[in-house]
């Protein structure tokens, strides 16, 4: 079991606190993922991969990775990697623990601290749903300015998922169960909104299906659904407080 962070926008943290939300897939970069169970080299960086022509391998791999993994193809680049193809693992696997950070605000009165000067009795607004967290000490005070998500302390983080199952897939893949879990919001007929958000009041959404789909090219761009990239599907368990203060702490 490891611990990591992971990035909610503003919508999504609020799935979470609500329990409408228990999946979450990131497009598979570098910066996630293992080369042949390592660390991606700057050479490897620079070949051109066959993304199109991937294909998932449920594993295990020679090396005794459980998988599933993406078997991604050499496409161009140095010539010693003509032919070749390649695994690429998540980073993040299933028993792992993963610290939210959001978006947050101190005290108008620390707006000049870094957060490393802040400690984890401080005074603290959450600024999904607003929810202010009052300093050890009993005092209030105003809101300061709005603090990236970013640069949240793991010590100031208020849920924790554990991480349950973990797939690749293609972005469309994403069954209308898998949407509804991923926290999406839709119409159904009924009198009453299910499942999610609204992206504004002008949108209906017949199916949970299409409000992800939405909600996705809002997020990374209104190509991104089209470009249907490989990306990990995490499920997992949500916790409402602190890693550090779970059973166990940190490992």
């Amino acid at each position: 079991m490891t611990d990591r962070r992971i990035i909610f926008c503003g919508p999504m943290v609020l799935a979470l606190l609500e329990g409408r939300k228990t999946q979450t897939r990131r497009i598979i970069t570098p910066g996630n993922s293992l080369f042949n169970g390592g660390r991606w080299s700057a050479l490897h960086k620079r070949q051109e991969w066959d993304w199109e022509g991937a294909w998932v391998d449920g594993g295990p791999s020679p090396m005794g990775n459980a998988g599933p993994y993406l078997k991604l193809p050499w496409q161009a680049g140095d010539d010693d990697f003509e032919g070749s193809v390649h695994r690429i693992y998540p980073v993040i696997q299933p028993g792992d623990r993963l610290w939210v950070r959001e978006a947050w605000r101190f005290d108008v009165e620390w707006d000049e601290c870094k957060p490393s000067q802040m400690h984890a009795g401080s005074a603290i607004l959450f600024e999904a749903d607003g929810t202010f967290r009052n300093a050890a000490d009993g005092t209030t005070g105003e809101p300061g300015r709005l603090r990236n998500a970013r640069f949240m302390p793991r010590r100031f983080s208020r849920t924790t998922l554990t991480v349950t199952d973990v797939r690749v897939q293609r972005l469309q893949d994403i069954s209308e169960e898998d949407s509804k879990a991923e926290g999406a919001m839709f119409f159904d007929g009924r009198p009453t909104w299910h499942h999610g958000w609204r992206h504004d009041y002008s949108d209906v959404w017949p199916t949970a299906r299409h409000s992800f789909c939405a909600l996705w090219k809002r997020l990374h761009g209104p190509e991104a659904w089209d470009a249907n990239p490989w990306v990990y599907a995490l499920t997992f368990t949500v916790h409402y407080n602190n890693i550090d203060a779970m059973k166990g702490g940190a490992e």
